[in-house]
């Protein structure tokens, strides 16, 4: 065991010891109820360590670094500094100069001064702490710095599925509670009355609470000659777990995705696997994985899928077609035998060496759209074909004022009869700024016409701003590599995108500079992919939720890896 700090829980069955100076420092879990050390557990790797490990009187919790583990180390929660004490159940963290809830890391109170020097009294009755520059131990009651309400959820809490009950402490005087909850504080505002009033100090929800989503409310107390009206408080409550995907042999797991309403389909780097998929339950069975003969590492089989009305296409954006590497999509759909069946590999006209012609993939129903990565001499350009009975290319067409180099075509996001195209690139004269394009489909021709083109907020050559895109009705969510941020357009009354709101990654704590590139939209919710995010000290990446409440996208639940959920 490395030197660090120790801790044994209540029941003297369980030690449990932190790692101090040292790159991989973790906390470990041992069982010593026979004479021995044995490993049963260990908790994320984070920073070099700490000697300060802190556990809670029950032994429910433990504390680390400003990381909240539970009694198996999974991490429950990241306060905003280091926590140097705890009440016996672990409900309070407390810090240097600042009380949290350690369900959250909401602030509780403010210390007059700061010390690492900390205790709490025995029944959690005082604060008890040392001040250094007067060398005087100074003791606060507890019950004067917290919330007298002590609302249960606490203030930000994330929770497991929706709470069958909002309770509080009783208030002296009181003859009912009046009980708000609404989606958000904006909403909970608007409400004139109260879903229910209660004699009890708790209130029983009639129906579950939907999941990836906070929720604001406050409780009214009413006296015999007043109302006083409560803080608001709020709580989320975690995306359940869906099924966990096997790796995809001999490629990388989830470098593309695509979901129709029965099917998921998985690219890697030279393969890709077809689910059968139920959007109720959420689960997934194996339909067929997908390679091609002759396949090499450098062709990209898998690196963009897309899945709509029975049929799987696949790009393989390196392909000889049979220009070198120039590209190809396979189109595969269900055949008299059961196992669906490829196409031959379809190209652009007059292919060109190295144009990466997959590179952007998208389908609505019997619609496909296929573009290319893009050359540095030559202009972008996207092939649309028709997929029923057969694949037919209806035509290719460039952006009306395209240049050499812009990459049109590397990233395409396609909703019935509309399409927005990305033309990130810098051009060959490496000054272009990156734009969007709006395509729109005759459904008497079936051709596609340029409608509008959209500048990106403040995006800057050579960015990666534009690169990634996610379309649902009358919003589209595009990365912005120049800002750091997710610009989110609207759809106006007249049928024009406009720049309508932009959420920054500094907003969302553990991002990284890779936020923004996975993105989908799906009804009001926006899912913002980061696979650099560290959240509550694990790493793997993570997935940020928005849900737009008017014309603000209001933060969700963090969706973390398994091997890092929390």
């Amino acid at each position: 065991i490395r030197e660090g700090d120790g801790e044994t829980d209540p029941t003297g069955k369980f030690y449990y010891h932190s790692d101090n100076n040292s790159s991989g420092a973790v906390v470990s879990k041992y069982d010593i109820s026979g004479d021995s050390f044995v490993k049963v557990a260990s908790g994320p790797q984070i920073g070099y360590g700490s000697r300060n490990l802190i556990l809670s009187g029950d032994g429910s919790r433990l504390f680390w670094l400003g990381r909240v583990l539970d009694a198996d180390l999974k991490p429950l929660a990241q306060m905003p500094a280091e926590v140097h004490a705890t009440t016996r159940t672990g409900a309070l963290a407390i810090g240097a100069g600042e009380v949290w809830w350690s369900d959250s890391g909401s602030s509780v109170a403010k210390l007059p001064f700061e010390s690492k020097v900390v205790t709490v009294s025995a029944g959690d009755a005082n604060l008890v702490r040392f001040q250094a520059s007067t060398k005087t131990l100074h003791s606060t009651a507890l019950d004067s710095i917290t919330d007298p309400m002590n609302p249960f959820p606490r203030p930000g809490q994330m929770v497991d599925g929706s709470l069958a009950r909002l309770s509080w402490s009783h208030v002296p005087g009181a003859v009912s509670y009046r009980v708000f909850i609404a989606a958000d504080a904006a909403a909970l505002q608007a409400m004139v009355a109260p879903v229910a009033t209660v004699t009890t100090n708790y209130y029983d929800l009639p129906s579950p609470l939907a999941f990836g989503k906070f929720y604001s409310w406050r409780v009214d107390v009413v006296t015999g000659a007043e109302v006083i009206v409560g803080k608001v408080q709020s709580f989320g409550i975690r995306f359940p777990a869906g099924p966990v995907l096997a790796p995809l042999a001999g490629g990388t797991q989830g470098v593309s995705v695509s979901m129709s309403a029965g099917h998921l389909l998985v690219g890697g780097n030279g393969t890709a696997q077809l689910y059968g998929f139920d959007p109720v339950k959420g689960e997934t069975n194996p339909v067929q994985s997908f390679t091609q003969e002759g396949y090499y590492s450098n062709h990209y089989f898998g690196a963009s899928v897309a899945v709509d009305a029975g049929k799987a296409a696949i790009g393989a954006y390196a392909r000889d077609n049979p220009a070198d590497g120039g590209g190809s999509v396979f189109v595969y759909r269900p055949g008299n035998s059961g196992f669906w069946e490829s196409s031959d590999p379809l190209s652009p006209p007059a292919p060109v060496a190295s144009e990466a012609f997959s590179r952007g993939l998208a389908a609505s129903g019997n619609q496909m759209l296929v573009g290319t990565g893009g050359l540095y001499n030559k202009i972008g350009r996207v092939s649309a074909y028709v997929t029923e009975p057969d694949n037919v290319r209806i035509q290719t067409f460039s952006a009306s004022n395209g240049v050499a180099g812009d990459s049109f075509g590397q990233a395409i996001a396609m909703e019935g009869n509309r399409a927005i195209i990305s033309s990130p690139g810098a051009g060959s004269s490496y000054n272009r700024l990156p734009v969007l394009y709006e395509f729109s489909r005759s459904t008497s021709t079936s051709e596609w016409t340029q409608s509008q083109q959209l500048t990106i907020p403040g995006a800057s050559s050579y960015s990666s701003s534009g690169s990634v895109l996610a379309l649902s009705g009358d919003y589209l969510a595009t990365n912005n590599g120049s800002t750091g941020a997710v610009d989110i357009f609207t759809r106006n009354g007249a049928g024009q995108w406009v720049a309508s709101a932009s959420i920054k990654r500094t907003a969302s704590a553990g991002s990284s500079s890779n936020f923004g590139r996975g993105l989908a939209l799906a009804g009001d919710s926006l899912f913002i992919g980061d696979s650099g995010a560290s959240h509550l000290g694990s790493g793997g990446g993570a997935v940020f939720s928005f849900r737009r409440s008017g014309a603000a996208w209001i933060a969700g639940p963090v969706i973390v890896p398994e091997s890092g959920s929390y």
